[in-house]
C-alpha cells in the first residue's frame, strides 16, 4: 500500500515539476522579450546605434518594433528570436544576396568592427522595403494586425483566468 502511495505522490510531484518548468520557460522567454524590446527602445530613444546611423534607420527600427512584438507574442517566442528567425528567412528567400559582404562593408563604412544584419537591412532603403513586404506579408498569412494597442507588452495578468474574488 505504501509503495502505491509514495507512486503517485512521485507522479504528482513529477507533474508539479513539470508544470513549474513550463512556467519558468515561459517567464525566461517573457523577460527575454522585454530585455530585447527595452533594448531596442533605448537606442532608439538614445539614439544609440553606433557610428554612422540615420534618423531614418531610427525610425525604421522604431516603427518595425510593435510587427515584432506582435509576432513574438504570436509565436510565442521572444522579440529578440522573432528577429534573428525573420532575418535568415530575409537571407534565404535572397540568396542572390551575399549579406557576409554587405555586413562587412557596412561596418567598414561605420567605423565597427561588428554589425547586425539587420543593421545592413535597416541602413539600405530597397532592402529595408522588400523585409517589410516579408513581415507585413507573413502578418497577412497568420491574419495579424498591425495595431500598436495589440503590441502592448506582455504581463503576468495577461494569462491569468478571471474568478470571483471574494476577499
Amino acid at each position: 500500500m505504501s509503495k502505491i502511495l509514495n507512486n503517485k505522490s512521485s507522479i504528482s510531484a513529477a507533474n508539479l515539476l513539470e508544470m513549474e518548468s513550463r512556467e519558468l520557460s515561459k517567464m525566461q522567454r517573457l523577460l527575454s522579450s522585454l530585455t530585447e524590446s527595452n533594448h531596442l527602445l533605448f537606442m532608439m530613444l538614445n539614439r544609440d546605434c553606433g557610428a554612422g546611423s540615420t534618423d531614418s534607420m531610427e525610425s525604421w527600427n522604431a516603427g518595425m518594433l510593435p510587427r515584432y512584438q506582435i509576432l513574438a507574442r504570436f509565436f510565442d517566442v521572444s522579440v529578440k528570436e522573432i528577429i534573428h528567425n525573420l532575418v535568415l528567412e530575409f537571407c534565404k528567400t535572397h540568396t542572390e544576396i551575399d549579406f557576409n559582404r554587405l555586413r562587412m562593408d557596412f561596418c567598414l563604412e561605420r567605423h565597427k568592427s561588428y554589425c547586425y544584419t539587420l543593421d545592413v537591412i535597416a541602413g539600405e532603403p530597397q532592402l529595408r522595403r522588400q523585409f517589410e513586404t516579408m513581415v507585413d506579408r507573413l502578418m497577412d498569412k497568420y491574419n495579424l494586425a498591425c495595431d500598436p494597442a495589440a503590441a502592448k507588452p506582455y504581463t503576468i495578468f495577461d494569462h491569468r483566468e478571471v474568478r470571483d474574488y471574494e476577499p
